[in-house]
């Protein structure tokens, strides 16, 4: 008899068990969304509709049927709900037909539970538009010796910016962007201060159908610190002393830019010497970095070189644009006896390692 209680209480430990596993898998029933809409868009679907306000709620699945027929699922997360109207906004594009399409909404919670299913339905409209679409949403807007175009694609159907302008030496540059979806691109080498011309056409990747042609005209400003100033002495390198790396000098309208390409662990160059007393404690230049870096500079006087533990580091961000540096090496300087003199020189040390590309202008002292 005490055998069988035993056994009895044991089945019940195991059923209580078995509930409360399944109550914590189980946050129950989701009420369906309201006020749902379906809008014809480009070669897609703009979907629009209030989620419900329970605690519980997590997505909601959207179920449809792409123009070859095979049945697809989106998930639209709270990431795609206004905060403040709880209505869910998404596109569901991809389409290649003008065919009427059913959508089947259903909020779902954590644990997948489906509320009743809500469909709306709406014919997209032709790919085709997608392109005019597209050039009908670009802006130009001037910047340093650039200027930025942005646009707009949330058809999902693929189109080409085509932008052409001529750039600071008069050649003329022909910028062919993929503008599949929503984003930007820079054009660079504008000559600044001049007005130009940048002519921007769209077309349709299916079949490479374009659209007339834009012209913007944008006046392209020039950074301070780019601007070349005739009292200012400004570093140049001295190549014969160039340790693992290539330096470059790209910009013929900037006797004092470099690009500079480390090829392996110990990348170093030196400045040729001061032609006047140094103008100051602060170095500045102008730079763009692929890689964050270390800097280094040791501390040479005229007729002399590099000597270990006579140097200074400094960390530098890398920076995909021309980007203002700024150190003030004051206290360095007197520590290691550095006077800046006529003839003086530093060598600069550019990381640690190799494929690296940095680009410098306009060094000086001040």
């Amino acid at each position: 008899m005490k055998h069988l209680f035993y056994f009895i209480a044991l089945i019940g430990a195991v059923c209580l068990t078995a509930c409360s596993s399944d109550d914590d898998n189980n946050d129950g029933a989701i009420e369906a969304v309201t006020n749902a809409t379906a809008t014809p868009f480009i070669g897609s679907v703009k979907l629009k509709f209030k989620v419900p306000t329970s605690a519980n709620f997590y997505y909601t699945l959207i179920t449809y049927k792409d123009s070859e027929g095979n049945v697809k699922h989106y998930k639209a997360g709270i990431d795609e709900i206004d905060s403040l109207s709880g209505y869910c906004q998404t596109t569901i594009g991809g389409f290649t037909d003008t065919d009427s399409h059913d959508f089947e909404l259903q909020a779902a919670t954590l644990h997948g539970n489906l509320s009743k299913a809500v469909t709306v339905s709406a014919a997209p409209m032709s790919g085709k538009e997608a392109k005019n679409y597209v050039l009908g949403t670009v802006t130009v807007t001037p910047g340093d010796e650039s200027a930025l175009l942005k646009w707009t694609n949330e058809s999902g159907v693929g189109v080409m910016i085509i932008a052409s302008y001529s750039d600071i030496d008069g050649n003329t540059v022909t910028e062919k962007i993929d503008a599949s979806v929503s984003a930007q691109a820079t054009l660079t080498n504008l000559k600044p201060n001049t007005p130009t011309n940048i002519s921007v056409k769209a077309q349709n990747k299916d079949d490479q159908s374009e659209t007339e042609t834009k012209v913007f005209t944008v006046t392209a400003t020039q950074n301070a610190d780019d601007t070349i100033y005739p009292d200012i002495d400004y570093f140049t390198f001295n190549t014969g002393g160039v340790n693992q790396e290539t330096i470059t000098q790209p910009n013929k309208h900037n006797p004092y830019e470099y690009e500079i390409r480390t090829t392996g662990g110990d990348p170093f160059c030196p400045t040729f010497g001061l032609k006047k007393p140094k103008a100051g404690t602060v170095f500045k230049m102008r730079y763009k970095a692929t890689k964050d870096f270390v800097m280094e500079f040791f501390w040479c006087d005229f007729g002399g070189g590099a000597a270990g533990g006579r140097s200074t580091t400094v960390e530098v961000k890398a920076a995909d644009k021309w980007t203002t540096f700024t150190h003030d090496y004051g206290a360095a300087m007197q520590q290691h006896h550095w006077a800046g003199k006529v003839g003086d020189f530093i060598r600069m040390d550019m990381g640690n390692f190799a494929d690296n590309v940095i680009n410098v202008r306009n060094m000086h002292w001040e």
